[in-house]
C-alpha cells in the first residue's frame, strides 16, 4: 500500500520518529539502528521505506532506510506462530 515516504524527520524517540511529509507529520515505528542513522530532525529530507500494518486497533508504519532490511522484516512477519 505504501511503499516508500519521502520527507524530513522532525522528532526522534525512544521507538518511533515523527517523519514529516509535507503538512503531515507520520508516526514511523522503526528498530534502534534506523532511529541512530536518521539524518537530524529539520536537516536533509531521507527516502524511507515502508511497511503499513493494519491492525483491529488501529494501524502501524515501520520505517526502514534500506529496502533490503524491508524484505527482511517482511519476511519475518511472514511467518505464522
Amino acid at each position: 500500500m505504501i511503499r516508500t515516504v519521502y520527507g524530513k524527520v522532525s522528532r526522534v524517540y525512544k521507538d518511533f520518529f515523527v517523519f514529516q511529509v509535507g503538512a503531515m507529520g507520520f508516526k514511523v515505528f522503526a528498530a534502534k539502528r534506523t532511529l541512530s542513522r536518521l539524518p537530524s530532525p529539520g536537516e536533509d529530507e531521507v527516502l524511507i521505506f515502508c511497511h503499513l500494518k493494519l491492525k483491529e486497533d488501529g494501524v502501524e508504519l515501520f520505517g526502514f532506510l534500506d529496502e533490503r532490511e524491508l524484505q527482511f522484516f517482511e519476511l519475518l512477519v511472514a511467518v505464522s506462530g
